[in-house]
């Protein structure tokens, strides 16, 4: 099981706190290294008629949920992808047959530009 969340100082204070009330209501204790602590944890939360660990419970869900996978764009449309994220363009490529360099050099004035992120109007 991956325990990579007992790297994170905010959700082992969490536990921490967790694991004091459980105690006090329940007399047992829990350790960190048991597979399933998570799982029993929320057990214990669920049990429990403290609202304090019930919150507490909540906290930790919210902290130790992995991140929701960004939408990938539809297949047909072009995108950019910027410090890992999909950037939309401000206009879709053009198929003409001027590359010259000189043309995609000289800068539009009705174009868009991104800088650091932010559209900016050239």
């Amino acid at each position: 099981m991956d325990k990579s969340w007992l790297m994170d100082r905010q959700v082992v204070s969490i536990i921490k706190s967790m694991r004091a009330l459980i105690r006090s209501e329940f007399g047992e204790s829990v350790s960190l290294t048991d597979d399933g602590v998570l799982e029993q944890l929320n057990g214990y939360a669920e049990a429990s008629r403290n609202q304090k660990l019930k919150d507490l419970q909540g906290q930790l869900e919210a902290v130790t949920r992995p991140p929701e996978p960004e939408p990938e764009p539809a297949s047909g449309t072009p995108h950019k992808i910027y410090r890992g994220r999909v950037v939309e363009t401000a206009e879709p490529p053009t198929e003409s047959g001027n590359d010259s360099p000189a043309a995609s050099k000289k800068p539009r004035s009705d174009s868009l530009r991104v800088y650091r992120g932010q559209r900016v109007s050239t």
